[in-house]
């Protein structure tokens, strides 16, 4: 039920990160150890988690905001995906606009855990 669309979801988010990095890396070799260390099995992760982690239902923040929170977190934001858009955004291109972030949202982040 449920719990089956969340892991196909989250498989499928993983597929663009995946696609994503190798675009980065492509355009710049440099990059490339820059992910391995983010990437590797014994670093930090790419997890999705509840907007809720880092704000009230219905709170209006922008992404740097976002940003601010997760720091706090000792977690790195580096996107989202709304939970009425289909694909995740990375990087969003206008951190400064404030959205109204709302329960079902997930925010894209490096991570420890």
């Amino acid at each position: 039920g449920k719990a089956c669309v969340a892991q196909v979801s989250d498989y499928v988010m993983s597929n663009e990160i995946v696609a994503s990095a190798m675009a980065m890396i492509s355009e710049d070799r440099n990059v490339n150890r820059i992910l391995s260390e983010l990437l590797s099995s014994s670093g930090n992760e790419i997890i999705t988690r509840s907007c809720l982690h880092y704000c009230r239902d219905g709170e209006s923040l922008c992404f740097w905001e976002i940003v601010t929170r997760s720091r706090n977190l000792g977690q790195v934001a580096i996107g989202y995906k709304a939970q009425s858009e289909e694909k995740a955004t990375l990087n969003p291109q206008n951190k400064s606009s404030k959205r109204t972030w709302m329960k079902g949202d997930l925010v894209v982040v490096l991570s420890k855990e």
